[in-house]
This record gives C-alpha cells, sequence and structure tokens, in this order.
C-alpha cells in the first residue's frame, strides 16, 4: 500500500493521472509529478508507471538513519524507448522529481537517498523541471 504523505499548509496540486487505456491512474503530489507522467507517456513503450513503489532507508550525514520513499517507479516490459536512454533509464528505474532549485539545495541529501536505492538493485534517475518542460519554474 503506498504512504500517504500529509500536506504542509500550502497550496498543493494532488491527484490521479492516466497513462494509457488499460494501465490505471497513478497519484502524483505536485505539478511538477503530474507534469512528469505526461512527458513519460509521451515516449510509447507502455511503461507501468507506480506512485510512491517502495520504501527504504539511508544515513543522513549525522549518520542518522532516515526513511526515503521515491516518486515513481518506471517500468518497460522490454525496450526503453531511445529518448530514454540519454537519462539512463533501464527496464526497472526509480525516478525523483526535484524543482532544480531544490535538486541542487540538497543534492547530497538526494544522493545519499538514490545510492540506498542503487544498493537495493534499482537504477536511478533524478529529474527536475528543466529535464521535462525545457525550463524553469517561476
Amino acid at each position: 500500500m503506498p504512504r500517504t504523505i500529509p500536506l504542509s499548509k500550502g497550496n498543493h496540486i494532488t491527484g490521479f493521472h492516466p497513462i494509457r487505456p488499460g494501465h490505471g491512474m497513478v497519484a502524483f503530489e505536485s505539478k511538477l509529478e503530474c507534469d512528469f507522467l505526461s512527458w513519460i507517456t509521451k515516449f510509447g513503450g507502455n511503461p507501468t508507471v507506480t506512485s510512491q513503489p517502495l520504501t527504504t532507508k539511508y544515513l543522513d550525514h549525522n549518520n542518522i538513519w532516515r526513511k526515503y520513499t521515491p516518486d515513481f517507479l518506471i517500468t518497460y516490459p522490454t525496450l526503453i524507448p531511445v529518448q530514454l536512454q540519454k537519462w539512463n533509464f533501464s527496464t526497472n528505474t526509480i525516478i525523483e522529481i526535484k524543482y532544480s532549485a531544490e535538486a541542487e539545495k540538497k543534492s547530497a541529501t538526494i544522493q545519499r537517498k538514490l545510492n540506498a536505492v542503487r544498493k537495493i538493485g534499482y537504477r536511478t534517475v533524478l529529474l527536475t523541471e528543466i529535464d521535462i518542460t525545457g525550463e524553469p519554474y517561476e
């Protein structure tokens, strides 16, 4: 069962996004995640998209164990679309979505989290709004 994240006091866009007929809706927790779901469908290949697919632990910069739940797991049944190979996608890829300013500011923490996922056997990809839309969000 996917985890539930309580919303902070602020504006949030949450909901469910269609991937393709027969796939089912995929939950998202931000406009950027919704934009990612639209973006990933452009490449074809019939991926299965799972929101918040797993939770793992990582050591933070103070050597304290923390929990981490990545945004999405993208699973391709056979071939990965050529356009996605430049981002290092594989048949099972964990995706972390961050705004570019946050990705830069929290780079070390994000890498610790993604390293924890790699240790359990997944390829990881960090995407920002620049990757998805071609420009930073204002």
